[in-house]
């Protein structure tokens, strides 16, 4: 049965946590500490597993990401230049780096990219490097526009085996208003070692045509809070669904909208390249969810908030609240609007939602209050320390995801059904759903997507 523990703290800092990643291990998560260094914790035991120390003059300003595939972890530091290092060393070698012109926003690698790395920048360009961030086998330009544009948000789609394109670089833009969001999918062309070209190392890689451009919203939402991307990732459709797409692209707006896209599987033809379905599969505008700041909290932050923490968000991380589980589920992430009970009075309830994504279902909620998780040892909580910075699936798949914060990791489990809902979904889960949503959309759940 579909349900979410409530979380436990794996760790309180004394400095600022950046962000938290998947490890290679069964139940083991990436935790990136400024001033600290990186570990790697196991979440059943709270033991630090692993721990690489880094120099107190490198400021780390992203989640360290580790590479299983070539044993190689790497990080960010100041935004804009990468390092990485061999995950058997006992030391970090700071040797081997790369330096972008504009501030990275992800580093991402999946298993179809063998043992290379994947760099994208906030202006939506990408680069595709071996792990030791020593040989480039391919780029992409930034999107040629009249107005000056931001990436807000990127991840590596692996495709349905057999076909001629295997993986595709997905990457959502917004004008540097925040105005126009849209979706561009690159289809990539990859050629590994071996008989098959699926082996490590990877020898080259190729950027096909791209897709047409997908506007998310339409031109004439351009209220900056409602197009405040909060969450977004794929969720794997899985095999044997009889579908016509691969994956469900899920994205949380500022003002509550949750949308579900179809993202095709590319036609066979060499170039790889299809058109996205110009409307979302399901929209659902929920209520209860505190996605912006408050102005009380922007001014208590930008007022209490250490020098070292105000360092580490000169740029905001990536949108956070969805996080891709087993196919077809997705855990929304966020602070909720009811009041938590801490003693200076910042909002601390969060809320935890699991969706199955082909019909847009809740399966499961809840709202823990998370004051005395995140205090800290001495002094009140601030608003600033409650909002969450980052989500991780620990490694191993086994319903582990870790919560960033400020000043703490949680961990909650996350237990998936086995099958999906189906279109016969229980009198419970609609229920469910209905509730979750506001209360003038609230009928909508009940008709089929």
């Amino acid at each position: 049965m579909a349900a979410v523990d409530p979380p436990y703290r794996l760790l309180a800092s004394t400095t600022v946590v950046v962000g938290v990643s998947p490890g290679e291990g069964d139940d083991e998560v990436v935790v990136t500490q400024q001033s600290q260094g990186v570990s790697v914790y196991n979440v059943q035991s709270s033991e630090c597993v692993q721990h690489w120390a880094i120099r107190s003059d490198v400021r780390l300003t992203h989640a360290a990401v580790l590479q299983p595939r070539a044993r190689r972890v790497l990080a960010v530091r100041e935004h804009t230049t990468a390092f990485s290092w061999s995950s058997d060393a006992a030391e970090v070698d700071m040797s081997c780096t790369k330096m972008m012109a504009l501030p990275i926003l992800r580093i991402l690698h999946a298993a179809p990219l063998l043992d290379a790395v994947c760099l994208v920048t906030i202006d939506g360009a990408a680069v595709v490097c071996d792990a030791e961030l020593r040989t480039e086998l391919a780029s992409i330009a930034a999107p040629a526009k009249k107005k000056a544009c931001r990436a807000a948000w990127a991840e590596l789609l692996p495709l349905p085996p057999g076909g001629a394109v295997p993986l595709a670089l997905a990457i959502i833009v917004q004008d540097a208003n925040g105005a126009a969001p849209r979706l561009l999918l690159h289809p990539m062309r990859l050629k590994g070692s071996g008989d098959s070209g699926v082996a490590a190392p990877l020898l080259s890689l190729e950027f096909l045509a791209a897709a047409p451009e997908l506007p998310l919203r339409p031109p004439e939402d351009t209220d900056a809070a409602a197009l405040a991307l909060s969450g977004c990732c794929l969720v794997d459709d899985g095999e044997g669904t009889g579908a016509a797409r691969c994956a469900t692209l899920s994205v949380l707006w500022g003002d509550g909208l949750l949308q579900l896209w179809d993202v095709p599987a590319p036609h066979a033809q060499a170039n790889g390249a299809r058109a996205l379905t110009a409307t979302p599969r399901s929209s659902r505008r929920l209520g209860g969810l505190q996605l912006g700041s408050s102005a009380a909290a922007e001014k208590e932050a930008s007022g209490r908030r250490t020098a070292a923490a105000a360092a580490a968000r000169a740029l905001p991380p990536p949108p956070c609240a969805l996080l891709a589980l087993q196919p077809p589920q997705m855990l929304l992430f966020t602070r909720s609007t009811q009041p938590g009970s801490t003693q200076s009075g910042a909002e601390c309830r969060s809320c935890l939602q699991l969706w199955e994504t082909r019909y847009g279902m809740l399966l499961s909620q809840r709202t823990p209050d998370l004051a005395q998780r995140l205090a800290p040892r001495s002094g009140a909580l601030i608003a600033a320390a409650a909002r969450p910075l980052g989500v991780a699936l620990c490694g191993g798949g086994g319903g582990a995801v870790a919560l960033a914060f400020e000043g703490a990791v949680l961990v909650c489990m996350v237990r998936t059904p086995g099958t999906s809902v189906g279109l016969a979904h229980s009198l419970g889960t609609a229920q469910r759903t209905c509730e979750a949503m506001e209360a003038s959309q609230a009928a909508s759940a009940l008709r089929p997507p």
